[in-house]
């Protein structure tokens, strides 16, 4: 069959059957919108969430005390915060300490927390034995919106038995540490200066013509180009 016989056979087919191929291409393009639709809709649900709020609580000790951490580590602000505790944990509690369950945005809550705003309460002392055993723990609820309106749940548990035997610099922040680090080259450097400054005068010795300090070796003075007899 020669093509032009094919493009006679398809112009009669559409002439008997456009209709029917109208609709069903109609209904083929109905679909793929749709599909269009909930796949952007999905995408945008998605870049919601992860420029959204992130709300965390941690909990970071000195070598006496434990802090409380509350931070958003998202790119949205979190709005009307609120928390559920269930502690365990043995705090040293008194005028300064009032351990997890009676702090204020624990008790209170927190109307609104920016992105990136990391905020740190006193918790109590760390006086027992027992504050470190497995028993030792806390359970966390949280509640909080974010700026869509859409509601986040968050459920953890802290066990104070995971923290025995770490180390109190782990819980400085890196930047913290830099600048410890750069205070002792400092010092070290400073001190390193002084003893070469020391050193420096010991292996000297003043003109007796002039005055003017000038290597112990030294025959001649190179400010008042006087000759220096040897010191017997």
């Amino acid at each position: 069959m020669e093509w032009y016989e094919i493009l006679g056979s398809f112009n009669q087919l559409l002439k008997n059957n456009g209709a029917t191929i109208t609709a069903l291409a109609t209904v083929i393009l109905a679909w793929l919108t749709s599909r269009y639709v909930k796949l952007t809709n999905h995408m945008l649900e998605e870049t919601r969430a992860t420029r959204g709020p992130s709300v965390y609580v941690d909990i970071e000790f000195n070598s006496h005390e434990a802090k409380l951490i509350i931070g958003n580590s998202g790119f949205g602000a979190a709005q009307d915060i609120l928390f559920e505790v269930q502690d365990s944990i043995p705090w040293a509690i008194d005028d300064f300490n009032k351990g997890l369950a009676n702090l204020t945005p624990i008790k209170h809550g927190i109307p609104y927390l920016a992105p990136t705003r990391v905020l740190k309460y006193r918790i109590g002392t760390i006086n027992s034995e027992e504050f470190f055993s497995k028993e030792s723990k806390a359970s966390l609820k949280i509640n909080y919106t974010d700026s869509f309106n859409n509601k986040n749940n968050i459920e953890f548990e802290i066990n104070m038995n995971a923290y025995d035997g770490v180390l109190i610099e782990s819980f400085y922040p890196p930047e913290e540490l830099i600048a410890k680090q750069l205070e002792r080259n400092r010092i070290q450097a400073k001190s390193g200066s002084s003893m070469t400054s020391t050193m420096s005068r010991m292996f000297k010795k003043s003109c007796p013509i002039c005055g003017e300090t000038i290597s112990s070796s030294a025959k001649k003075c190179p400010k008042c180009l006087e000759f220096i007899a040897d010191e017997k």
